[in-house]
């Protein structure tokens, strides 16, 4: 008996099971055992219920469900996914939409050239994009595309209206356009007899390096059929509009930077008629700090030492940066001279306006300068750089100011007020400070041992030397601290121009040649703008220059001497430069220049 009721049961539990196993579709299981009493699976009354809510139905005392007991996990989960609601399907994309940087266009003028940059930008759609633009309506101007930067340019030969068409394209193929236009201007055709000559800058110059981004313009002079009205310095090269800010009716002196590194100046002339000159441009490497210093900070209050202790004044006031007193770099220094530094203008000594007479006394007498004959300067470069200059410009080997030539270093003495004590040194000593900047006498090459032999290198590279006019010119086996030309008192500006040329001895033959650079007015030269040297003579400028002297090793002479009432006003740049005979590619040239009022 039992075995005959264990059959059926078995029978019953293999049936359900395969029952499971042929209904693990969902929706069929649905439509067997749900659809009765929840409607069709498409709109269920239980739509979105989990498996674990059904499970609990099933075990909960629902008795329509209490059937479906035997309904493995499976089953149930496969019941809950046909229930789960559909995903709404994805957003559609947005729409592709273009952008235009400037979103206008400026005016052009009919003979005028014209560009202007469009940036073309895309958003929606899919990514990436390409870009392009063309234009139209106005013969002589251009519009074209590179990546995503339009470029509007050419010369219009007439007036009226120009269209440029800007369009974007995504990946999907979706395209988004615009369209700007603007005016082009018919130019009216100067008067007959009218002025439309441009002026021509004729000189150019500004420092090598410079340790502030604030530099020096050594030299900048322009020529006009009628006269120049305005001078322009800036840092592109696209020619300037006449009524653009920044023009300034006499020749700017300094210009300033806004960053440190190579840089490059444009000059620029105009005339009363508006007629732009072609551009001069030099370069320079600003090498200073971009940040200004701080100034300097004032001296705590303190009681002063005994008036006559000068040791103690001097340990307390200037040691911290002059250094101990036995090895002073002010050695020397008198009551009058120090009393001028503290009124002159060194902004780190003006704190020490509230000592006496007799305690500055006192501080000279300690730096032995009551004596009649202050102890001597080295003469060495290196020794005078070490006591005057390495407590600003840090060690001679890695000197702030490395490569400043003696010019250079003489202006920095009469425009730097903190360099103004500096102003009892020589010409010879200045000379050695520079030599010691250039690396002079510190190189195992060939030309520093022609240097140490009492020659000048013969020029293997493009060196040029700037400094401002001196009266007479001085000698040095370093071309870095050669001034080879002196102007006479015009250099100070008196009422002669004697130019003199003295050029050291030259390890080997070399060619020099001479060029003035001056206004274009009636003067002993006639109507020029430049000159070079040839057999003593001066020869308007051509396609060819010849040297002054060919073949030697140095070079002497008067070359001018007038006075400058037989020159026009202006500025006036002379030019040096010495080259292996025969050889223009590699040089040495010195530059200098003085002003006639």
């Amino acid at each position: 008996m039992r075995k005959s009721l264990f059959v059926p049961l078995l029978m019953i539990a293999l049936l359900l099971g395969a029952m499971s196993t042929a209904y693990a579709d969902g929706a069929a299981l649905y439509d067997q055992y749900c659809s009765g009493c929840h409607g069709p699976l498409a709109t269920s009354s239980k739509l979105g219920k989990t498996a674990a809510e059904i499970t609990a139905a099933i075990n909960g005392g629902i008795p329509a469900m209490a059937g479906l007991s035997f309904l493995s996990a499976a089953d149930i989960q496969a019941i809950a996914n046909a229930l789960a609601p559909a995903p709404p399907p994805p957003p559609p994309p947005a729409s592709l939409s273009l952008s235009l940087s400037p979103s206008s266009l400026p005016a052009g003028t009919q003979g005028t050239p014209y560009s202007q940059n469009v940036t073309m930008s895309a958003t929606g759609g899919s990514s990436p994009y390409t870009f392009s633009c063309s234009g139209s309506g106005v013969a002589g101007l251009t519009a074209a595309a590179s990546g995503a930067v339009c470029n509007i340019s050419g010369t219009p030969t007439a007036g009226g209206t120009y269209t440029v068409n800007f369009a974007a394209t995504d990946s999907a193929g979706a395209n988004a356009s615009a369209a700007r236009s603007f005016s082009v201007n018919t130019s009216t055709p100067p008067p007959s007899g009218a002025d439309t000559t441009p002026p021509v800058v004729t000189a150019f110059l500004i420092p090598r390096t410079s340790g502030s981004l604030t530099i020096r313009i050594i030299a900048f002079s322009a020529t006009d059929n009628v006269g120049v009205t305005g001078y322009l310095l800036t840092e592109t090269p696209s020619s300037p509009r006449a009524l653009n800010a920044g023009w300034n009716a006499t020749p700017p002196r300094t210009y300033t930077f806004t960053s440190m590194g190579a840089k490059t100046l444009y000059a620029w002339a105009k005339d009363d008629a508006g007629n732009i000159s072609g551009v001069a441009k030099a370069t320079t490497l600003i090498t200073g700090s971009s940040t200004p210093p701080p100034g300097p900070v004032p001296p705590p209050t303190r009681t002063p030492p005994p008036p006559t202790d000068g040791t103690s004044l001097y340990n307390q006031y200037c040691s911290s940066c002059h250094g101990p007193l036995a090895s002073s770099s002010k050695l020397g220094r008198t009551a009058a001279q120090i009393t001028a530094a503290i009124n002159g203008g060194v902004p780190a000594m003006a704190g020490l306006s509230t000592l006496t007479s007799a305690q500055i006394q006192a501080i000279a007498d300690a730096l032995g300068g009551s004596s009649s004959t202050p102890p001597p300067l080295p003469t060495d470069g290196a020794s005078l750089y070490n006591q005057l200059c390495s407590s600003c410009h840090g060690p001679l080997a890695s000197s702030s100011v490395r490569g400043e030539s003696a010019g250079e270093i003489t202006d920095a003495i009469r425009s730097v007020s903190q360099m103004a004590g500096f102003s009892t040194l020589t010409s010879a000593q200045i000379q050695a400070i520079a030599g010691a900047l250039a690396g002079g006498g510190g190189s195992d090459d060939d030309s520093m041992s022609a240097q140490s032999a009492g020659t000048m290198p013969v020029p293997t590279g493009q060196d040029v030397f700037a400094y401002p006019a001196t009266a007479s010119p001085s000698r040095s086996n370093n071309p870095a601290a050669a001034m080879p030309l002196g102007v006479g008192p015009a250099a100070t500006g008196g009422d002669e121009v004697k130019v003199q040329v003295s050029l050291g001895a030259f390890a080997a033959p070399v060619d020099v040649y001479v060029t003035i650079y001056g206004p274009s007015a009636a003067g002993i030269f006639g109507s020029f703008d430049i000159y070079y040297l040839q057999d003593n003579s001066f020869v308007a400028m051509g396609q060819d220059i010849l040297p002054w002297k060919s073949g030697v090793t140095d070079a002497n002479g008067l070359i001018i001497d007038v006075p400058t009432t037989q020159l026009p006003s202006g500025p006036y740049v002379m030019v040096l430069m010495a080259t292996p005979t025969g050889k223009q590619d590699s040089y040495y040239r010195w530059i200098t220049s003085f002003v006639i009022p």
